[in-house]
């Protein structure tokens, strides 16, 4: 079925195998052994194949906008969370999830429509990650804007990465930050911030620091009264 899907994806974007393997960093023998070949390609393939292509270039919505009536229609288990997040089973057990992508930039509009998640979905677009379980919680997704925190390691994300988080819940703050993979996103009034959380210290400070060294970007502290929400990373795409 990960072949059907592939092929219903050419056909809909009508681009040629090797315009899709330069979109996914394959090699165009590589795109056409498997989909001539028998079998499935691995499961790391599927699911580079599925976040560089579903992700980017929202294959889902355009796959189930379409009225499928042929024998080569592809069936899909849609399940929604509390929080309006949709995780997508496709046939070949693969496991997606829908969430919002939120600018950077768009902080302002994203804090007035924060508690609607109706409005939420509905006002940025959404973005697909491969997932390995369905979760409860409140999950969106972000476009890193700079390089803070690409200081060259296995683990750091440089800009214009696409970012999966879930959001840790206000109550927990106050237990502390332990380090993390991929860092945090912090939503406060002036703005979007990835950063790495230290504390919070005995007067509700936490001290946010970058992975890159350079003077440009230097830590700094906010108070947890001015930060509104706290988004944890949890899988990144490039």
């Amino acid at each position: 079925m990960f072949k059907e899907t592939l092929r219903k994806y050419i056909e809909i974007k009508n681009i040629t195998q090797s315009e899709l393997a330069s979109m996914v960093g394959d090699t165009q023998q590589a795109v056409s052994d498997f989909l001539n070949k028998e079998g499935n390609p691995q499961k790391k393939t599927r699911e580079k194949y599925f976040e560089k292509l579903v992700g980017f270039e929202n294959y889902y919505k355009q796959i189930t906008s379409l009225n499928q009536v042929n024998d080569h229609d592809i069936e899909y288990d849609i399940i929604e969370n509390t929080n309006g997040n949709k995780f997508v089973k496709l046939p070949d057990g693969s496991l997606m999830i829908s969430v919002p992508l939120i600018p950077f930039n768009a902080y302002a509009s994203f804090l007035e429509i924060y508690d609607d998640e109706y409005q939420v979905h509905e006002e940025f677009e959404s973005i697909y990650f491969t997932v390995d379980k369905i979760g409860r919680g409140k999950y969106l997704a972000f476009t890193v804007k700079n390089d803070s925190m690409n200081g060259g390691s296995l683990d750091d994300t440089p800009s214009g990465a696409q970012v999966l988080t879930r959001e840790l819940g206000r109550h927990h703050w106050k237990d502390g930050f332990k380090p993390t993979q991929y860092g945090w996103i912090i939503i406060c009034l002036t703005g979007i911030f990835h950063k790495d959380i230290k504390g919070p210290d005995e007067h509700g400070f936490i001290t946010c620091s970058s992975r890159n060294k350079s003077p440009e970007f230097p830590n700094f502290k906010l108070n947890l009264n001015d930060v509104h929400s706290i988004y944890k990373l949890i899988k990144r795409t490039f």
